[in-house]
């Protein structure tokens, strides 16, 4: 969204500190001045990035409206600090900008009268390196369901209805939009100039008459406890994945379409590259040409994991009556071919592109390398009319690491049958468990947990899990101080998802023990409850 515009904003946003003002309030610094709120540090760490407000023109093309030249005014109510950003532009937009200070909480508020026609963005970045993990690997909760995105890949845009966690490493960063106060947008910015996630409150202005919007989000810093935030940079410190690049022979095309396969069609292009000083373009007028693609094959290991990428631009890109496969446009499509270069398998297509579009990223993301396939085969397509051109093509080479959870790294337990966990793996079929110690064991299983089934003796262990096919994980050790005798393990419940029609359902409960089971003095509690149970 409006990405040239934001790029241009955070550039004039840098030139704006030498005349900033700076507040600073509790763990908070708000750098701020004539354009709005520059920046935000707390606890003296980068936080976020220029709030900026802006009314753009239809489809982008300009903005009518932003906050730049605004009046500022710093009020305080007992332990309440309110900046006050005023801007109006006559025949465009009024914007009265608050963002208050209160606690670990700041509330960025846009109360907007727009009278020009456009879309209304109010930006708030969050700057990548006060979440993102030193290997890359981003954390995230929105409206409760987790999130996980691993080092070279990123999120589709999603839109909150009650909040965005994301999880650093000892604190989280809570966004919260204010309920009823617009639409927003979470949306990952990090290969931009200044690497951010972004949320963003939208609205649009019709341009008959003056329609009034007030976007407001919150913006919460939660520290976790010493013990918590240990724990987590235990489990969310550990490597997800290792990249390597794969011998892609001149894949930005600064030497012409050396290496590549291609037909009259396909030109050396040095008026836009994406990088460098050129790029590949195709042309296709009509449906008859059979020249619709630029290929080049690149040796691979057998069952490894690829993944392939490129930036592509479009002009008139319009599908073509009587070609095959109109739905594909213009795209990135990965293949396979035998070890005597026959293709051999079909793989994976990037979104096709229609009409058309500046520079952006497509992907094929994470295909496995069939056992017999000695190469893989990039195509840069166009299945259609019009023109699209490509540059720096990568492809690159993904090693997952099994992550483990518990028991944690250096912890003393008073239980001789620990319950081992880890994270699922997707591709898995089986997970393999070994413990050395003096009671050592390796094991087989399909489950994401493991208990041994005989009671572990007192000493020193390590542990290790390795997942299908994945890298080994991280090696863990504990010391297991109870008896090994002694029943320190309560049972273990299995509990089979079911519906309930009415009240008076049942829920059956499986229980498993050693030790055995005593039945007339098992208890059931719900919500702190006790219930009935026979």
């Amino acid at each position: 969204m409006a990405l040239r515009w934001s790029v241009l904003a955070f550039l004039l946003a840098a030139c704006s500190l030498a005349q900033a003002d700076e507040l600073s309030v509790s763990s908070w610094t708000v750098t701020y001045g004539p354009s709005g709120v520059r920046s935000v540090a707390y606890e003296g760490k980068p936080l976020l990035g220029p709030l900026d407000v802006n009314l753009y023109q239809p489809d982008y093309k300009g903005a009518h409206f932003s906050l730049g030249g605004c009046e500022v005014k710093h009020e305080q109510t007992g332990e309440v600090h309110r900046l006050i950003f005023t801007r109006d532009v006559p025949d465009k937009a009024k914007c009265v900008g608050t963002l208050e200070i209160e606690g670990n909480r700041l509330r960025w508020t846009a109360a907007m009268e727009m009278i020009a026609p456009g879309p209304l963005e109010v930006h708030v970045p969050i700057l990548a390196e006060a979440f993102q993990s030193d290997a890359g690997d981003v954390f995230f909760t929105i409206d409760g369901r987790e999130q996980e995105v691993v080092r070279g890949h990123t999120w589709e845009p999603y839109y909150p209805t009650e909040e965005v966690r994301l999880r650093a490493l000892d604190h989280d960063i809570v966004l919260r939009p204010v309920p009823a106060q617009g639409r927003w947008v979470f949306q990952d910015r990090r290969r931009e100039q200044v690497s951010s996630a972004r949320i963003i409150g939208l609205a649009t202005s019709t341009g008959q008459g003056v329609t009034r919007v007030v976007p407001a989000i919150d913006i919460v810093v939660e520290p976790l406890a010493p013990e918590e935030a240990r724990a987590r940079k235990l489990v969310l410190g550990q490597q997800r994945v290792t990249i390597s690049d794969a011998p892609v022979v001149n894949a930005g095309f600064e030497g012409g379409l050396d290496g590549w396969s291609h037909g009259a069609n396909a030109l050396l292009d040095e008026t836009n590259p994406a990088e460098g000083s050129a790029c590949a373009r195709l042309e296709v007028a009509s449906a008859a040409e059979q020249s619709v693609y630029i290929t080049q094959q690149v040796p691979i290991t057998p069952g490894a994991r690829y993944e392939v990428s490129c930036k592509l631009r479009a002009e008139d890109v319009k599908a073509a009556e009587g070609m095959r496969m109109t739905c594909v446009g213009a795209a990135l499509i990965l293949e396979w071919a035998d070890r005597d270069g026959k293709w051999k398998y079909s793989g994976a297509y990037s979104a096709g592109t229609f009409g058309s579009s500046d520079w952006k990223t497509v992907t094929c993301e994470e295909l496995i390398a069939p056992g017999d396939a000695g190469y893989a085969i990039i195509f840069l397509a166009l299945r259609a009319t019009g023109t699209a051109w490509f540059d720096d093509v990568e492809l690159t080479e993904i090693k997952r690491h099994t992550v483990i959870t518990s028991p944690l790294d250096a912890v003393a337990l008073r239980d001789n049958r620990p319950l081992f966990a880890w994270l699922a793996e997707p591709m898995a079929e089986e997970y393999r468990i070994a413990c050395r110690g003096p009671g050592g064991f390796e094991a087989a299983t399909k489950e994401t947990t493991y208990r041994p089934p005989k009671p572990l003796p007192p000493g020193e262990y390590e542990w290790q899990v390795t997942a299908g096919t994945a890298e080994p994980s991280v090696t863990w050790r504990f010391t297991q101080t109870a008896p090994q005798d002694a029943d320190t393990t309560g049972p273990d419940l299995t509990i089979a998802p079911q519906s309930f029609t009415d009240a008076k359902g049942e829920l059956p409960v499986g229980a498993e023990d050693l030790s055995g089971v005593d039945w007339p003095k098992v208890r059931l509690t719900l919500d702190g409850k006790e219930t009935t149970a026979k």
